[in-house]
């Protein structure tokens, strides 16, 4: 089985990052044997899906998601093997793709992706010795078909970013079909590749699988979806909660505003880089793991300007990343930027508000007594 239709994140929000997270392991359980990776995905962290193969799911690939030293940080193809046959399966995706999503890292970005495409072909025909070759593609219809246009070698495209299946395939002007099953796996789509012993490939139409009422729900599966969804609405009830204690903020008079590391990056390039890669960027993300990202004995240390007029849980929460420790969570307004060196004294006593003795019980970053100087050598900049 195939994924190249939507992506398997979807929206970047927190609520479907774990659906993502859910679908993820269910659907490594029925039986996906390879997926190509999307821009949105990215909004889930690239870490997210590396180790996927290892956990007993499925690998994922991508032939142009590049590094900032343009190195290649996924397998571009994978080949399986079929009766002494070989079938290759490349993933690529459009640059363009990423330019919707705010959340792409900034080290990362998908490469122009022709000649890679025609690399990944080649190296799947001579160096793999494959039969059949199918490429997964971001992009939508019209997108793949000039992605792939005067490309030998392919002999199936599947493509993503589609809001309906496309039974009947469109070709490219080497008559290889271009198709897609979506609507975001209501929808299933089948197609047979014969492998002939004269090295020719057929390729068979696509049947699209309707998943109706008629098909019986797997208990197991069914009872796992039901906690998911309860355990969704016990957090979506604790997120209500801490917006209205987070709202009663914004009655608090203010003079000065929250920027966003957007603005520090006009002038503090080098230092916004160096954040990016530090813990902090990261902060509310951490406390997803145990469900405590609407804890509001945990939240305060993990974002920027909570109890604080035009902090977090008011306005603008993304535009200003007010969703992690950022900085003005330990230099304070962007508006009332210094220049006399008064916001450096300021950070530094910033620490001990969420790393000092006060914290709740069973906070991870309590285990242990805060030294600034060590601390200071994981943020410096």
């Amino acid at each position: 089985m195939l994924s190249g239709g939507d992506q398997l994140s979807g929206r970047s929000d927190r609520d479907w990052q774990r659906q993502a997270d859910f679908m993820v392991d269910v659907v490594g359980e029925i039986g996906l044997d390879v997926a190509a990776l999307q821009a949105t995905d990215l909004c889930r962290g690239l870490e997210h899906y590396l180790g996927l193969a290892e956990r007993g799911s499925f690998p994922v690939i991508s032939a142009n998601l590049m590094d900032a030293e343009g190195r290649r940080v996924l397998p571009a193809y994978q080949v399986f093997e079929l009766e002494g046959k070989k079938l290759g399966v490349l993933a690529i995706s459009h640059p363009r793709q990423q330019n919707f999503m705010e959340k792409v890292p900034s080290d990362l970005h998908f490469a122009q992706p022709r000649e890679l495409l025609v690399e990944a072909v080649r190296a799947l025909r001579e160096d793999e010795g494959c039969q059949a070759v199918v490429a997964l593609i971001g992009a939508r219809s019209s997108g793949a078909r000039d992605m792939a246009a005067g490309i030998d070698g392919i002999d199936l495209i599947l493509y993503g970013n589609a809001s309906t299946s496309k039974a009947v395939p469109v070709e490219t002007d080497q008559g290889t079909p271009i198709t897609t099953a979506a609507s975001r796996g209501r929808e299933i789509g089948e197609i047979v590749l014969t492998l002939r012993d004269d090295g020719s490939v057929h390729v068979g139409p696509m049947t699209i699988h309707m998943l109706t009422r008629q098909y019986e729900d797997d208990p197991e599966i069914l009872a796992r979806v039901q906690d998911f969804k309860k355990g969704q609405q016990q957090r979506a009830e604790q997120a209500r909660a801490l917006q209205v204690q987070a709202s009663e903020f914004a009655t608090l008079e203010a003079e000065d505003n929250f920027l966003g590391t957007r603005k520090c990056d006009d002038c503090h390039r080098d230092i916004v880089a160096a954040y990016e890669h530090g813990p902090h960027a990261g902060s509310l993300i951490t406390l997803e793991a145990s469900g405590s990202e609407n804890d509001a004995s945990c939240v305060p240390c993990h974002v920027t300007g909570w109890a604080m007029p035009n902090g977090y849980g008011q306005l603008d929460l993304e535009l200003r990343d007010l969703d992690r420790v950022q900085c003005e969570a330990c230099h304070g307004y962007g508006t009332a930027h210094a220049r006399d060196g008064g916001m450096l004294e300021t950070a530094r006593a910033s620490c001990a508000a969420c790393h000092g003795a006060e914290r709740p019980e069973g906070c991870a970053g309590g285990a242990q007594p805060f030294d600034y100087d060590k601390a200071w050598r994981l943020i410096a900049h």
